[in-house]
């Protein structure tokens, strides 16, 4: 019994380990549905991913879809970001490349993602309604807030801004984790046959299962689009097929892109 153990341990031991697991991707894309109706897309990103950077486009890209911007077309990921008005004014205060936008609305009600030089990020849920934060490089605001120190909003928040909120709508949503490394996107598809979009008191707590433990809410309905490498990768509204012109975009590039 002894003689056939030892040749299978030495066969076992001869056997060459596999490879080497590669480092972990800068970011993760995956379409999901996570209830009856509700047709997610969710974007991880290694904000300490060597080379990549979270971006806004620029103040001179207003007015265009996320498509036509032609820093958004060569990023890994781009999405929709800010509200704004008919002249494309982004609601909170903006940075591009540390660059503050001359002119955005209400600063002061408006909760932000705020990330400076070396990609160290923050949700501010009351910024200073006079400038945005000193060492702000990539500056973009929402309304409202969705997750506050890991605790997700509910439905009776929800209540407060029931045509915004408390109705199903496609959204589009940023998130940081516990320790400010990662941030979470999520956008929600909507306004078609079987896919009505979500509420955000269910975004809300999508993001908290899925470890956020700050998050804002971003421009949605029409407005939410996703490129991954310049490609559109979400359904659009059965009453809007066309991309819709927005004020800027959140961007995750690598260095070494154009």
């Amino acid at each position: 019994m002894l003689a056939p153990l030892l040749a299978l341990l030495a066969g076992c031991a001869s056997v060459p380990p596999g490879p080497s697991p590669g480092p972990a991707p800068a970011h993760r894309h995956e379409r999901i549905e996570p209830w009856p109706g509700a047709v997610l897309h969710q974007v991880w990103l290694d904000l300490t991913a060597a080379g990549w950077r979270l971006q806004v486009t620029a103040h001179e890209s207003r007015g265009q879809t996320l498509p036509e911007m032609p820093a958004a077309t060569v990023a890994a990921v781009a999405i929709n970001a800010s509200f704004f008005d008919r002249e494309f004014t982004p609601r909170g205060h903006t940075v591009s490349d540390g660059l503050p936008w001359p002119k955005v609305l209400v600063p002061q009600t408006s909760p932000l993602l705020a990330c400076d030089r070396v990609q160290h990020c923050r949700i501010v849920f009351e910024p200073d309604a006079a400038a945005p934060p000193a060492d702000g490089h990539t500056v973009v605001a929402g309304t409202p807030w969705l997750v506050r120190g890991g605790l997700a909003r509910g439905r009776d928040d929800d209540k407060r801004c029931e045509s915004l909120c408390a109705r199903t709508h496609p959204r589009t949503a940023v998130g940081l984790d516990a320790t400010g490394r990662r941030l979470l996107i999520v956008l929600a598809e909507g306004r078609r046959d079987g896919v009505p979009g979500v509420t955000l008191a269910q975004l809300a707590e999508f993001m908290r299962g899925q470890g956020v433990h700050d998050a804002i809410n971003l421009d949605g309905g029409g407005s939410s689009a996703l490129l991954i490498d310049g490609h559109s990768a979400m359904a659009r509204p059965a009453n809007e097929p066309a991309q819709r012109r927005v004020a800027n975009g959140l961007l995750w590039r690598h260095e070494g892109r154009p």
